[in-house]
C-alpha cells in the first residue's frame, strides 16, 4: 500500500512472466521429446515387423521352389518304366515351371519388387495353381501324397502373402485395399491378353505363344466342364488329370504374357525375363516332344493330325 497526500492506493505485485514462459517452453520441449521417442519406438517396431515379414516370405518362396523341384525329381524317378520319355517330361514340366517361378518370386521379394504387375500376376496364378492342385491331392485322385499337398499349400499361402505385400507394401499401410488392387490387376491382365497387340517385332512371337497356350487352356477348361457335368460334379481321376494340365497351362500363359509385355517395353534383357524365357523354353520343348512322340504322323502334317501338327510346330518354334 502506498500513501500520497493523505490518499492511499494498492500497488499490484510484480509478475514474473519470464519464469512462466520458461516453464511453458520446457513443457513443450519435453512433450516434443516424448513424442519423438514414441515415434522412434514405433518406427523401430515397424522396421522389425517389416524385416520379419520379408524373411518369412523369402523363406516361403525358397521352400516352395525346393519342394516343387523335389516333386518333379520324384515324379521322374518313380514313373512306370512303360511310360515314354516324352510323357514323363511333359508330366513333370509343370512342377519344374512352378519351382522356377517360386525362385523368381524369391528374388523379387528380396529386392522389394513385388509391387510390380509382373510379379503380382505370377503370384495370382501361383496361388490358383497351388489351390487347385491341393484340391486334387486332397481328393486322393493320384493316391495319398503328403509332399504334393504340403508343397502346394505352402505355395498358395505364400503367394497370397506375397501379393498382399506387393499391393499394400511391407507395412500393409500403402496402396489401395487388397480386393480393389486384385480386381484391377485381373481386369488389366485379361484385357491385355485379349486386346493387346504386339508393339514391335520382338513381341510377335510372345503374342503368338500367349494366344496358343490361351487357346489350349480354354480347350482343356471346356473338357473339364463337360467331364464335371457327366460325372455329376464329382472330381474323377480323369477330371483331375485334365484340371492339372489346365492349371499348368495357366502358369505357362501368364509367363508368356509377361514376356510379351516385357517385349513391348523393350525389357527382355532383365534377369527375370531371361529366367522366364528359359523356363518357357523347357515347357514348350517338352510339349513338342510329347506331341511328336504320341502322334508320329504329325511330322508328316497329315489332315488327320492337323491339330497336333500345328500345336507341335508352334511349341517347337517357341521353345527356340
Amino acid at each position: 500500500c502506498a500513501v500520497k497526500e493523505g490518499e492511499s492506493f494498492l500497488i499490484p505485485p510484480p509478475r514474473n512472466n519470464s519464469l512462466l514462459d520458461m516453464s511453458s517452453s520446457d513443457s513443450d520441449e519435453e512433450a516434443k521429446h516424448a513424442n519423438s521417442e514414441a515415434e522412434d519406438g514405433d518406427d523401430k517396431k515397424m522396421a522389425k515387423k517389416v524385416d520379419g515379414r520379408k524373411k518369412r516370405v523369402v523363406v516361403g518362396y525358397t521352400l516352395a521352389s525346393v519342394l516343387y523341384l523335389l516333386t518333379a525329381v520324384r515324379a521322374i524317378l518313380t514313373q512306370n518304366n512303360q511310360l515314354s520319355v516324352g510323357t514323363i517330361a511333359y508330366a513333370s514340366c509343370g512342377s519344374v515351371l512352378a519351382s522356377g517361378l517360386a525362385f523368381i518370386q524369391k528374388g523379387a521379394a528380396e529386392n522389394d519388387r513385388l509391387r510390380s504387375d509382373t510379379y503380382k500376376r505370377l503370384n495370382i496364378f501361383m496361388a490358383w495353381h497351388g489351390f487347385l492342385v491341393s484340391i486334387i491331392t486332397l481328393k486322393a485322385l493320384f493316391g495319398p501324397d503328403p509332399l504334393a499337398l504340403m508343397t502346394n499349400v505352402i505355395a498358395m499361402v505364400n503367394s497370397i502373402k506375397g501379393y498382399g505385400y506387393g499391393a499394400r507394401g511391407w507395412t500393409l499401410r500403402e496402396g489401395v485395399p487388397f480386393v480393389e488392387d486384385l480386381t484391377q490387376v485381373v481386369k488389366n491382365t485379361v484385357q491385355g491378353m485379349i486386346g493387346s497387340f504386339p508393339q514391335n517385332m520382338k513381341s510377335i512371337g510372345y503374342f503368338l505363344g500367349t494366344a496358343t497356350v490361351g487357346t489350349l487352356k480354354i480347350s482343356k477348361g471346356m473338357e473339364v466342364g463337360k467331364l464335371l457335368i457327366q460325372s455329376g460334379g464329382s472330381i474323377s481321376f480323369l477330371v483331375g488329370t485334365r484340371l492339372f494340365r489346365c492349371t499348368k497351362l495357366g502358369l505357362l500363359a501368364v509367363c508368356m504374357y509377361n514376356l510379351k509385355d516385357a517385349a513391348d517395353r523393350d525389357r527382355l534383357n532383365g534377369t527375370t525375363f531371361i529366367q522366364l524365357n528359359f523356363l518357357c523354353s523347357l515347357v514348350w520343348a517338352s510339349m513338342a516332344y510329347y506331341i511328336y512322340e504320341r502322334y508320329p504322323l504329325a511330322l508328316l502334317g497329315t489332315r488327320a493330325t492337323l491339330r497336333p501338327t500345328i500345336t507341335a510346330a508352334l511349341a517347337g518354334f517357341l521353345a527356340l
